[in-house]
């Protein structure tokens, strides 16, 4: 339901480049572990690659540019987190207190913005349906977690629903850019 809001407010390419068939999304959940909502396997298929206003990019699995694909930013993240282990700081994680996946209940990037070190993730808990928002600073270490999954985030942002005091005030996605 709010795939189809969101749609309205900001609509799909005609011609959406990047995009899953359900083949290629039962390699994309085998090879990661787990199912992913079928809200942003359905965001994909609709969008594919881009960017909202060029601020929000939803990282997308069949992306060419490894930049904008989870599996490299998750490796990424991964290994920032041993390269403070090398340092000593043994308890500090990326985005502290979380863990990242696969963790249990570890958190899975699912977008960033332009700004160095800020990521949209998923926590990784309950149903691939009811998975909330995380949205982390991880220079500033400061975080906002929504109770929305990521169509309904997108929706309740392109509505000045959202309440933050990370994301720039008034933030309204508007656009879709494909890449």
């Amino acid at each position: 339901m709010a795939l189809a809001q969101f749609i309205q407010r900001v609509p799909p390419p005609p011609n959406p480049r990047e995009t899953g068939t359900p083949k290629t999304w039962e390699k994309i959940e085998a090879r990661l572990g787990v199912a992913l909502p079928p809200d942003y396997k359905a965001l994909i298929n609709r969008y594919g690659s881009g960017s909202f206003d060029n601020f929000i990019t939803v990282y997308n699995p069949f992306a060419e540019d490894e930049e904008r694909n989870p599996f490299y930013v998750l490796d990424v993240l991964h290994l920032a987190n041993r390269q403070t282990g090398f340092m000593g700081a043994s308890v500090w994680t990326a985005v502290t207190p979380f863990n990242l996946y696969p963790a249990p209940e570890g958190l899975l990037p699912w977008g960033c913005t332009p700004a160095f070190g800020e990521f949209f993730f998923w926590q990784i808990k309950n149903a691939p349906h009811t998975w909330e928002t995380v949205f982390y600073n991880l220079r500033r270490g400061e975080y906002e977690v929504w109770k929305y999954t990521l169509t309904e985030f997108l929706y309740q942002l392109s509505t000045r629903k959202v309440e933050s005091v990370l994301l720039p005030e008034g933030y309204c996605p508007q656009t879709f850019i494909p890449i």
